[in-house]
This record gives C-alpha cells, structure tokens and sequence, in this order.
C-alpha cells in the first residue's frame, strides 16, 4: 500500500486535494518519500482508448526522465484488472491504484495527468490525451525539473 499525500504549500495550491495511491505490490509512501523529485501522476483506466494512446509517450518520457521524476500511471479500478492490463499491454511503467475517485481530483474525463514540483506543489495540469514526447511536452517537464 502506499499513500501519497499531495500537500499544499502555496495559497495557489490551497484547492488541491489529498492524493492516496497503492502500489500493485502493496509497498506503502508518502509524497515525502518523494522528496527533492518532480511527480507526473497520469490518471486513466482499462477502457479508455485516448489513456492507452498517450500510454507510449509517457513510456518514452520516463526513459528520458526517470532520475529526476516519479511516473505514477494510476487507475482506481481493481488491482487485478491493473495487473492483467499491465502484463497484457507489457508497458514497463508504474502502475498504481489510485484510491480517490477521479471526480474528487476535479477529473470528470480520461486521461488526466498533473505534475507537481520539486516542493510537491501542482505544477502543470494536462485533461485529456497528449503525445508527452512531443518537443513542446518535454520542455514542460525539463522546466519543472530544472526550477529551483
């Protein structure tokens, strides 16, 4: 199980909301545990087409950006329908379940992905599908990245 906590430190982030996710191996966190890296935490589900899409891209992203940012690709669907999706499509990201429902993050429409910063605080906010390797997607995240 882990848990993370999305805190809010700025009066911009006053409204962001608690996020708590488990792993698929049960392993418990915080966003603490976080620490000093930048969080892309992409929201989808087994049935949505534009998720599976953009699925790729974020895949790409993570080989270019693992060391310096957390992907979390989260649903709140079942566990087991996560795994069997994860080793059907045999994309090596990190999958989680997310524990909230969608609409209390303000997500009323899949794929949604927010990126929050060094320091934990919402950064970027993208709802719906996006190529996340595009020139202009990896100058987001490398920005959020590189701010101090």
């Amino acid at each position: 199980m882990v848990l993370v906590s999305v805190a809010c430190s700025t009066k911009e982030q006053a409204n962001t909301p608690q996020i708590d996710i488990k792993t698929l191996s049960g392993e418990s966190s915080t966003l603490e545990d976080y620490e000093g890296k930048v969080v892309f935490l992409n929201i989808w589900a087994t049935w949505c087409a534009p998720c599976i899409k953009e699925m790729p891209s974020i895949e790409k992203l993570t080989e270019l950006y693992g060391d310096d940012v957390e992907f979390l690709i989260a649903s709140n669907e079942e566990v087991d329908k996560i795994i069997q999706f994860k080793e059907k499509k045999s994309f090596k990201l990190n999958f989680v379940q997310l524990q909230n429902t969608p609409e209390s993050l303000g997500v009323f429409a899949l794929p949604a992905t927010f990126v929050f910063n060094r320091a934990g605080e919402l950064a970027f906010e993208e709802k719906g599908s996006r190529n996340w390797y595009s020139e202009e997607s990896k100058s987001q995240i490398k920005k959020i990245i590189t701010d101090e």
